[in-house]
């Protein structure tokens, strides 16, 4: 019984991919076993094609003179940068941060308009906010009514 008791073990998994994975699902439903490679007879590649990060600016066939590729399976935000930073957070959530305010920015204040006039706008802005939650929040036909002047 020694002697066979190795043969009884379940073979280790070549690749661990979760069950919720819509790629493991569409190969399983193709009938692709575990245990073996793609490709009809099983023994085609076993291991997913390997990707990287690029973080420099040279074209796509430039040997990188990078010390260590990064595979592209992670986030978006980046660790090793925010490490780095004092706040906590990468360059690239930082410039996601500030491309939003400059837009959410441009939509509040239109180009062309002084100061008195945001000004003015801002105000009705705030107004118009007050009797939407007077409206939301108070009983009767007043929070209406104040909302339509």
């Amino acid at each position: 019984m020694h002697l066979t008791w190795p043969l009884l073990l379940p073979l280790p998994l070549l690749v661990w991919l979760p069950e919720t994975n819509r790629g493991y699902q569409m190969l399983k439903s193709m009938g692709w076993q575990e245990n073996g490679g793609l490709g009809p007879t099983g023994d085609g590649k076993v291991t997913p094609i390997a990707t990287t990060f690029k973080t420099d600016r040279s074209g796509v066939g430039v040997q990188s003179t990078a010390k260590q590729a990064r595979v592209t399976h992670f986030p978006a935000h980046d660790e090793q940068q925010a490490r780095m930073a004092a706040d906590g957070r990468s360059e690239a959530q930082r410039m996601q941060d500030r491309l939003a305010r400059k837009r959410k920015q441009a939509e509040q204040y239109p180009l062309g308009l002084s100061k008195a006039q945001r000004k003015l706008q801002k105000q009705r802005e705030q107004r118009r906010g007050r009797a939407i939650g007077h409206e939301l929040y108070s009983e009767g036909l007043e929070g209406y009514e104040e909302f339509l002047r």
